[in-house]
């Protein structure tokens, strides 16, 4: 798909491709295919890559990290961490503000991450959602995880956070039940 948009890219603009942290860190085929796409995307003018590690709001799937805690959270069951790991997710709602620069602006960077300056474990991440009211429940952590973010936080825009895009998930799933 991506070599037939490339040899099709007279015929459009600007091209904004979410990438993904794998091109970075996983030796796999997904991984492979993803820095081949990164690849070709820094080396095309108007072609944007916006990488991205993990992403969440309430409409996520329910068996996704964020979405599944809160619900086991509002159920007053415990949290599940099944590879405590350092990890960058990021706000669905930033990532449409930041699709939405990159489709109003030029002459922006090629690349760029959708992390957050501040760095949360998956066991950090669950005590954010254990203190969302006047209750805690038990964490309970399977194993330990391998990393996966990214140290730079280059974001050209202001964004929710992780923190307020967890409460506002709540808030959205509180709606729900």
């Amino acid at each position: 798909m991506i070599n037939n948009l490339h040899s099709n890219r007279h015929k459009f603009n600007k091209l904004i491709s979410f990438g993904s942290g794998a091109e970075i860190f996983h030796d796999t085929p997904y991984g492979d295919s993803k820095r081949d796409i990164h690849d070709i995307i820094k080396n095309t003018d108007g072609w944007y890559n916006l990488r991205i590690f993990a992403v969440f709001d309430e409409n996520e799937l329910d068996t996704r990290f964020i979405k599944s805690n809160i619900v086991r959270y509002m159920k007053k069951e415990q949290l599940v961490i099944h590879k405590d790991k350092i990890m960058d997710f990021f706000y669905m709602k930033d990532l449409i503000s930041l699709v939405d620069f990159y489709i109003q602006n030029d002459n922006i960077s090629k690349e760029v991450n959708c992390s957050y300056e501040n760095k949360f474990t998956l066991f950090d991440i669950a005590n954010i959602i254990n203190n969302l009211s006047d209750y805690k429940v038990p964490i309970v952590i399977n194993e330990k995880g391998l990393d996966f973010y990214c140290e730079d936080s280059d974001l050209p825009i202001k964004s929710i956070g992780l923190e307020q895009g967890i409460l506002e998930t709540y808030n959205e799933l509180k709606k729900l039940v």
